[in-house]
């Protein structure tokens, strides 16, 4: 996977030695994923590990970090791959995430082993519902306080 370009917006992907140092400096979603990186590596021989990244997103006019996303692991049996994503607050109500998530759905519609993005949120998150709707993400089923939606990419 490579950054991504949008109108406002720098995603760079973070390679291992990224996420391992912001692991160190106290980043607990850095540490989840390099974690689950390394363990797929070690344990999981074939898995894509390109999935077990963290996405951060630049503003190009200021390049500043104002959020960030990651797929939570390889597509499942069915092609389903599931999409987490935040904004910093001071910068949410602006397309943002609309714009990034976008770009990501995008680069994950070039594989065709995906079907399917899901978003998992929480029922009182309403910017990231806002989100999922813009992107004309479909509801699917909610369970206690989360509500899933999802993209159909490829039949």
């Amino acid at each position: 996977m490579q950054d991504i370009e949008t109108e406002r917006l720098l995603l760079h992907v973070n390679s291992l030695e990224e996420m391992e140092r912001s692991m160190l400096n106290g980043d607990e979603m850095s540490m989840d994923f390099y974690h689950a990186y390394k363990y797929h590596e070690e344990n999981e021989p074939g898995y894509d590990l390109e999935w077990c990244r963290l996405w951060d997103f630049y503003l190009k006019d200021s390049n500043s970090v104002i959020g960030g996303a990651c797929f939570k692991g390889q597509p499942n049996e069915k092609g389903e791959v599931e999409i987490g994503y935040g904004i910093d607050e001071e910068y949410q109500n602006y397309g943002y995430a609309t714009e990034a998530i976008g770009a990501l759905i995008d680069m994950a519609k070039q594989n065709t082993g995906v079907k399917k993005i899901l978003f998992e949120i929480e029922h009182d998150n309403y910017p990231s519902l806002r989100v999922a709707q813009k992107l004309n993400a479909e509801f699917i089923y909610a369970v206690d306080h989360m509500k899933w939606y999802g993209i159909t990419v490829h039949e």
